[in-house]
C-alpha cells in the first residue's frame, strides 16, 4: 500500500510539473512575465504620423517630409496615414519630430487666428516711450492712454484719459503672438522691431482709438501678470479714472506744496515725553 501511495504521489508531481511549465509559457497577452517586460499586442499600437525634418510654414508637403511612428495611444488631432498630408501647405511651421496636427493647416494668418469673436486688430504707432520703454510682448495687457494737448478753440486746456481698458497685445513690431519663442540668449532675435503695435479692441471702441490716436499722443501702460491673469478668469475692470486737466494737477500738487503741518503739543508724564498733533 506505502509503495502504491508513494507512486500516485510522484505520478501527481510530474502532471502538475508539466502543468505549471505550459502556463508559464503561455502568458496571456498584456501581462508582465517573469522578466518583468510587459508583452504588448498587435492591436495596442496605433500608427501616428510625425515631421522627420522641419516643415517650414507655406511648404507642400511631400512624403520624404513624414515618417510613421507607433504610439500606445493615438493623440488628439493627429494624422494615422501619410496620404491625408500629402501636397497640405502648413500656415505655421512644423518641427523634425513634431506631429502635424490640424491646427496647423488652419485657415488665416497667425494675427487673424488670435482675435476672438466681436475683436479687431488695430495697429498704433509706437516708439520705446510709448510702448513701455520697448519692452512690451505680445500676449501683454495694457491700457491705452491718451493726452491731448490744449490750447485751441476745440480743446483750451490740456487733458489726459484713459480710452481703453485691458487691451490685449497681438503684436508688437514683428513679433506675433503665438509664433515660435526666439533663441533664447539671442538678444537681436528676442527685441521687437518696427514701430507699431497690434491690439485687440472690441468692435465698438475701434473708432474712438482711431480718433484718439490721430487727435494726441498715446501711452500703454502694461498691466502685471497676477492682475492680468484675474481680469482673464472674469474679474471686474477697474473704471478708468476721470479725465483730468494740467490745470487741476498744477492746483492739486500746489494745494499739497503749501499744506502747513499741524501744530504739536509736547506734554510730559514725568521722565516720559508724548507729543501730540494739536485738531
Amino acid at each position: 500500500m506505502l509503495r502504491f501511495l508513494a507512486g500516485l504521489l510522484a505520478i501527481g508531481s510530474v502532471v502538475i510539473g508539466y502543468v505549471g511549465y505550459r502556463l508559464s509559457q503561455n502568458a496571456p497577452a498584456g501581462q508582465p512575465d517573469r522578466s518583468g517586460t510587459s508583452v504588448s499586442r498587435d492591436a495596442d499600437v496605433h500608427p501616428v504620423i510625425v515631421a522627420q525634418r522641419d516643415i517650414p510654414a507655406g511648404h507642400s508637403i511631400v512624403a520624404d517630409d513624414l515618417t510613421s511612428v507607433p504610439f500606445p495611444l493615438r493623440p488628439a488631432h493627429t494624422y494615422s496615414k501619410t496620404g491625408e498630408l500629402l501636397g497640405k501647405t502648413p500656415t505655421l511651421p512644423i518641427a523634425a519630430g513634431e506631429a502635424p496636427l490640424e491646427r496647423h493647416f488652419l485657415p488665416g494668418s497667425l494675427l487673424a487666428r488670435s482675435i476672438h469673436p466681436g475683436e479687431r486688430a488695430v495697429a498704433v504707432k509706437v516708439d520705446e516711450v510709448i510702448g513701455g520703454g520697448g519692452l512690451v510682448q505680445p500676449g501683454d495687457y495694457v491700457d491705452v492712454l491718451l493726452y491731448l494737448r490744449g490750447g485751441g478753440k476745440e480743446l483750451p486746456k490740456s487733458l489726459a484719459q484713459v480710452v481703453l481698458k485691458h487691451a490685449r497685445v497681438l503684436a508688437y513690431g514683428d513679433a506675433v503672438i503665438g509664433a515660435a519663442d526666439a533663441v533664447a540668449g539671442d538678444d537681436d532675435a528676442r527685441a521687437p522691431k518696427g514701430l507699431s503695435a497690434v491690439l485687440a479692441v472690441p468692435l465698438e471702441q475701434t473708432a474712438p482709438l482711431m480718433l484718439a490716436a490721430s487727435a494726441g499722443t498715446l501711452r500703454l501702460a502694461v498691466y502685471g501678470a497676477e492682475e492680468s491673469q484675474a481680469v482673464a478668469a472674469g474679474a471686474k475692470v477697474p473704471t478708468g479714472a476721470r479725465p483730468i486737466t494740467l490745470g487741476e494737477l498744477t492746483q492739486q500738487r500746489n494745494s499739497e506744496s503749501v499744506r502747513q503741518p499741524n501744530a504739536t503739543v509736547n506734554i510730559f508724564h514725568g521722565s516720559r515725553k508724548e507729543v501730540v498733533e494739536a485738531k
